[in-house]
């Protein structure tokens, strides 16, 4: 082989290996292109059962779609490993855990960043598995809610929940609702709702009795003027 055809080999071999850089995008075609994916969302839902390759459980594992991605275009996660992923039927599937996320998306038609999305994925609350949360409304008690973004030592947990138990007379053996330890205002005012029809009946005939004995006496009144 001639030392000029090999030369020539190694040049091919070195021109085919340099990536072809696409051209940036200009400010007019970034506003057309991010008016395409506007409709780009991100929806998540919470893995009850995930298991780590150790077996082990992970309460804060989340199924994250990314959904009306069009075609030609492709996303990367903020997270310093620049993986390019590429959607199948305008969707993008990914398994994230709690914290804060960002994507950005690309088109194919330059390197520009077209749009950003930013969200979070909530924190799960183990102690929302704790006995001591039976029975209560994590929308009313968030210690016992499934997501609690706040570090609570469980002592504290505890010395909170069997307080909260104690003022709402909350049962474990049962399943009915929260009540509050109602005082005798309340009483009152919950008979008043249950019978306001039987009350208001008695009031209009206590009223009308006294109408006509007010006419009666005023009519013998005048009797006895005349």
């Amino acid at each position: 082989m001639s030392k000029r055809l090999c030369q020539f080999i190694m040049i091919t071999i070195i021109f085919f290996s340099i990536p072809i850089c696409k051209a940036d995008c200009s400010n007019e075609e970034i506003a057309d292109l991010k008016k395409e994916v506007n409709k780009v969302k991100v929806e998540y839902e919470h893995i009850d059962d995930f298991e780590t390759d150790d077996g082990e459980k992970d309460y804060n594992r989340f199924n994250v779609n990314i959904i009306n991605i069009p075609n030609n275009y492709y996303i990367m996660f903020d997270d310093g490993l620049n993986y390019k992923l590429v959607p199948t039927d305008g969707k993008i599937t990914q398994i994230l855990s709690n914290g804060k996320w960002t994507i950005k998306i690309y088109s194919d038609k330059c390197d520009n960043v077209i749009d950003t999305i930013t969200f979070r994925l909530p924190k799960f609350n183990i102690y929302s598995l704790d006995p001591l949360c039976k029975n209560i409304d994590g929308e009313k008690f968030p210690l016992c809610g499934k997501y609690y973004e706040y570090e609570v030592s469980y002592d504290s947990f505890k010395e909170r929940v069997e307080h909260y138990r104690k003022t709402y007379n909350i049962d474990n053996n049962s399943d009915n609702k929260q009540v509050q330890k109602s005082s005798f205002f309340d009483t009152i005012l919950d008979y008043i709702k249950s019978n306001v029809i039987y009350i208001v009946g008695g009031l209009v005939c206590v009223l009308f009795i006294l109408i006509i004995v007010l006419v009666i006496r005023k009519k013998k009144n005048r009797g006895v003027l005349s």
